[in-house]
């Protein structure tokens, strides 16, 4: 095989690798194109030398040559043909833009494709072994301004197909264009002009104007301005092309006819930019159409209203007409030009200085601008405001456009002078002269002044003080008041008391006209006291720090100084409220003075002698700071009012008296007579008497209020009924008031009476076994060996004890001690109630199928258990805690049919003595038509010495029973003896009568019920 070709095939694959981006190529040109030949294949391959772009791609058009190099990889060793194509793309280079195609010299033949508007491509020879081909491509030089075209050059297969396509099969250039781009403007058509006038309804032509031909469309952007609306014309901001080969462009513009009455009116066209042309300042870019009115007549704004405005008072502001004779193709805003003396924002203010009117309003058409003063209280004089109508595109001035207002000063016409007349001021010290203006101005104010030598000991001028003989005084502007600083000075020669006065004369101002009314005060002349330096000032000092009076009376305040004046010393005080007020008192002066030569004054207060009843009250005397004084040690006196009216009276009464147990009773606290308080008074009282708080009654110690405006005030309360009789005792509460500095204690304490709402208790006999009857005697019939036992009670409790006295008379004993032996201890035995223990219980377990049906409880403060069924227990039971063991009572000792039958049995049980130990009372009470039981408990107390108990002789014998306060029964028990004799009678018998107690007023006796029989049966059989 051939080295060479074995060397150009590897070269050939290693450029296969390498292959950029390519143009596409038709599909069997890209087949081609992108093959790459294989070792031993002999074929040649083409391309361009470079890639789409590269550095240097740039012709000139005005370059006869210009290069571009073909290459061959692969087969050299024959003759070859490429195919070039010169692509002719739009708005881009074309054929037209090249003049010959050569190589070596030697022009090729350019042939076109069917139809004609198809590329032109021409045959490049390529000899044996060339590698490389110079394309030389001469430009065509026109005159005509194409901007850069691109031409592109594009390699096919031939038609023989004997090579392929290698790496680069396009390559592209630019031809730089060398003519310069046109320069664009605007002129009237048919003329060189750059404006125009016409009426509204004609058309009017611009040109838009190249100054050279371009082979492309040119766009002109045109922007509208002016004083012109779209309703004036047809044009409007755009862009227009000016088409390729053309040097002109004719715009019309057709202006539109109206009925307004306008000014003439500008459309101005600009050119702003263009793609394809110059912008040149020195051409004429802008132009101006003027559209003229056909209309007759003309829009005139005038303008009228009042002449006269006040700083102050009805006329502080006024209205202006502005009116406006036409009809607007616009909505339009008139402004106003104001001038004048008078400053806006400062004098005065306006509603607006730009008019409004609508477009196509009424006419005429009126607006309102409001002008108001403003009251800056400074003396100004009269100021001027000038209004002036100004005009606009669519109006002009009318008659009158101006009006001028006058602004009138409500401020007096200021006057100068001294604050005070005289000072006191001491050498070596900087003394203020105050010099003030009623009223500031807007200029400053100057005052001629003069130092007057001829008064006493006068000061010199220009030695004892920096102000000379004479001079000015200057108010700034704006101000009313100012300090002028005197520096007094000190000298070697002791001249105390020297006098510098100080004359103020002609007053002006700069160019102020109302400066000529200023005038002068009173005050135009000021003394100044001088002193010597080291002697201070004189020191002012009450002479006391305060003093009482009565209401009614004059009090006398002094006020003093440590050293003597040569001059008046004026000094002011003022009044400070503590409790009191204006209204208590009257009469003081608060401008006082201590004269020349004197050290002391006084003045006086008169304290109000109201009616009312008041607090002690107070106010304060103070002294300010004087002018010629500095302030003592006591600078404020205090002043106590006393009051002179009486205190109310305050009277304490009982409305109900004496009250009735279990009833309510009334305390009143009630003013005196002619009492007038002026304020609420708080009453304290305390509660005493022989009664008790919360036992007798719920009144205790407390306070009350009486309001103001009322007259009295009451405190009820309630008395218990405690169910005690007391007898004649009197229980009293006792309603005491207390002391206060707010009122007087007339009727100081009420007693009220309680009386009982019980009467006295009755005793009687109440024994089981007697049957007691008025008409017959009554008896209790028993054996031999049985025990008697008698009982008897109180109607009800009592509050002490109560010693009943029984009666025993055995008239119908033998006397036989055998057979009934009242004297032998023995016998008998007396037995009375003691105190009242608690029932308790340790177990109280009763149930009905297993769940608990009774409730045991012993109620907080009472000497009771109660018991309750809430059904028939079928198990369990009661064991009751009494003195003489623990009793147990089981389910079946009081079964019954229901819880009520059950309540009853448990009661029946217990008071059945044989079940339980009598060395107890017991007593179980069960209300009818309920489920439960109440257990009670009563201590016995046994008596066997009857020697000490039964007194007197047989047959009367007197046995005496005391019972504790608080009981209501008791008992005598004895035993009758059993002898060994059969007695012949039916029975033997003695008697037992209650015939008397310790107090009748407290116990009285029932008749009916007050003796008993005892018969005694023989218990022997007869022989």
């Amino acid at each position: 095989m051939n080295k060479a070709f074995l060397v150009w095939t590897f070269i050939l694959l290693l450029t296969a690798c390498n292959v950029a981006e390519q143009t596409p190529l038709p599909e069997k040109e890209t087949q081609e194109a992108n093959s790459t030949p294989s070792l031993g294949e002999n074929k040649a391959y083409f391309s361009f030398d470079r890639p789409l772009y590269y550095a240097g791609h740039f012709w000139s058009e005005s370059s006869s040559s210009n290069a571009l190099r073909i290459t061959r990889t692969g087969d050299d060793l024959s003759e070859k043909t490429v195919k070039v194509q010169l692509t002719q793309n739009s708005n881009q280079a074309t054929i037209t833009d090249i003049t010959t195609v050569s190589v070596n010299g030697d022009t090729l033949t350019l042939y076109s494709g069917l139809p004609v508007d198809s590329h032109y491509y021409v045959y490049v020879p390529f000899p044996i072994n060339e590698r490389t081909v110079d394309l030389d491509i001469g430009m065509n030089n026109d005159a005509d301004y194409e901007l850069d075209e691109v031409l592109t050059f594009r390699l096919l297969l031939n038609e023989d197909s004997e090579y392929s396509i290698g790496s680069y099969q396009s390559a592209t250039r630019t031809i730089v264009d060398d003519e310069s781009s046109p320069d664009v403007y605007l002129q009237t058509t048919g003329s060189t002009g750059a404006s125009a006038t016409v009426l509204e309804g004609a058309t009017a032509s611009i040109d838009l104007v190249l100054t050279a031909p371009a082979l492309f469309p040119v766009k002109v952007f045109l922007e509208l301005s002016g004083t012109s609306e779209s309703a004036d014309h047809n044009f409007y901001t755009q862009s227009i092309t000016i088409p390729a080969g053309q040097t002109t462009h004719q715009v019309d513009i057709v202006t539109n006819s109206d009925s307004y009455s306008e000014p003439t009116e500008r459309a101005t066209i600009t050119i702003v930019s263009s793609d394809g042309a110059n912008l040149n300042a020195g051409r004429d870019l802008v132009y101006d159409l003027d559209i003229t009115d056909t209309s007759s007549g003309s829009n005139e704004v005038s303008i009228s209203g009042p002449l006269i405005v006040d700083e102050a008072g009805p006329t502080k502001y006024i209205d202006l007409s502005v009116t406006l004779n036409g009809v607007v193709d616009q909505n339009i805003n008139v402004p106003l030009t104001l001038g004048g003396s008078a400053i806006e924002g400062i004098d005065y203010t306006i509603t607006t200085k730009q008019v409004f009117f609508p477009k196509d309003g009424s006419s005429p058409a009126v607006a309102t601008v409001r002008v108001s003063a403003i009251d800056d209280n400074v003396f100004e004089g009269a100021e001027t405001i000038d209004v002036t109508v100004g005009s606009t595109l669519e109006t002009i001035p009318g008659a009158p456009n101006t009006i001028s207002i006058t602004l009138t000063d409500d401020e007096l016409s200021p006057v100068a002078q001294f604050e005070g007349t005289s000072y006191i001021t001491q050498e070596n010290e900087t003394f203020y002269l105050p010099l003030s203006l009623n009223n500031a101005i807007l200029e400053p104010i100057t005052l001629d002044f003069n130092l007057d030598v001829g008064v006493t000991n006068p000061a010199t001028p220009g030695s004892d003080s920096q102000l000379p003989a004479s001079g000015t005084f200057t108010i700034p502007a704006g101000q009313t008041r100012i300090l002028v600083p005197i520096l007094i000075h000190q000298d070697a020669v002791f001249d105390n008391n020297e006098t510098l006065r100080v004359v103020l004369s002609n007053p002006t101002c700069p160019t102020l006209a109302a400066c000529a009314a200023t005038g002068l005060g009173a005050n135009d002349t000021i003394d100044i006291l001088i002193k010597e330096e080291g002697e201070q000032l004189p020191k002012l000092s009450f002479t006391s720090t305060g003093q009482t009076g009565n209401e009614g009376t004059t009090l006398t305040i002094t006020a003093e100084v440590d050293k003597i004046s040569q001059l008046d010393q004026p000094f002011t005080v003022a009044v400070y409220h503590a409790s009191a007020n204006a209204s208590d008192y009257s009469g003081l002066v608060t401008t006082q003075q201590i004269n020349a030569g004197d050290t002391s004054t006084s003045f006086t207060v008169d304290l109000t002698d109201d009616t009312l009843d008041e607090y002690t009250e107070q106010f304060e005397i103070k002294l300010l700071q004087p002018n010629a004084m500095i302030l003592g040690d006591i600078s404020k006196h205090t002043v106590t009012i006393i009051d002179q009216d009486a205190a109310p009276i305050i009277d304490v009464a009982a409305l109900v008296d004496p009250v009735l147990e279990g009833f309510s009773g009334t305390i009143q606290f009630s003013l005196a007579p002619g009492s007038s308080p002026v304020k609420n008074l708080n009453i304290a009282y305390t509660i005493t008497g022989t009664s008790s708080s919360g036992l007798d009654h719920n009144l205790s110690s407390g306070t009350v209020t009486l309001p103001l405006g009322q007259t009295t005030v009451n405190v009820p309360f309630d008395v218990f009924d405690d169910s005690l009789h007391e007898g004649a005792v009197s229980e009293t509460i006792i309603v005491t008031t207390t002391s206060s500095n707010d009122f007087a204690i007339g009727t100081p304490s009420a007693s009220i009476d309680i009386t009982d709402a019980q009467a006295a208790a009755t005793a009687a006999f109440t024994s089981n076994d007697v049957a007691f009857t008025a008409d017959e005697d009554d008896y209790i019939d028993v054996n031999e060996n049985d025990l008697v036992s008698i009982s008897f009670t109180l109607s009800h409790a009592l509050t002490s004890d109560i010693d009943l006295t029984f009666t025993v008379d055995d008239t119908y004993d033998s006397g036989n001690c055998d057979t009934l032996n009242l004297g032998n201890i023995s016998c008998a035995q007396v037995v009375d109630y003691g105190s009242v223990p608690s029932v308790n219980y340790s177990s109280c377990s009763f149930t009905t199928g297993g769940s608990s049906s009774v409730t045991c409880q012993a109620p907080m403060g009472e000497s009771y258990t109660r018991i309750t069924f809430s059904d028939v227990p079928d198990s369990g039971s009661l064991d009751l805690v009494l003195a003489g063991g623990t009793y147990s009572i089981s389910d079946t000792d009081i079964t019954g049919a229901t819880a009520e039958d059950v309540a009853q049995n448990l009661a029946d049980h217990i008071n059945d003595e044989s079940n339980i130990e009598p060395s107890q009372e017991h007593y179980a009470h069960h209300p009818p038509g309920t489920a439960y039981v109440d257990i009670y408990s009563y201590d016995l107390n046994y008596d066997t010495d009857l020697t000490s108990i039964l007194t007197g002789t047989s047959p009367s014998r007197e046995l005496v029973v005391s019972i504790p306060a608080g009981k209501t029964s008791g008992k005598i028990e004895f035993k009758a003896l059993k002898d060994d004799f059969y007695e012949t009678t039916e029975y033997e018998a003695f008697s037992v009568t209650l015939s008397s107690s310790s107090d009748p007023t407290l116990v009285s006796i029932d008749p009916n019920k007050d003796s008993v029989e005892v018969r005694i049966r023989d218990l022997d059989t007869g022989p």
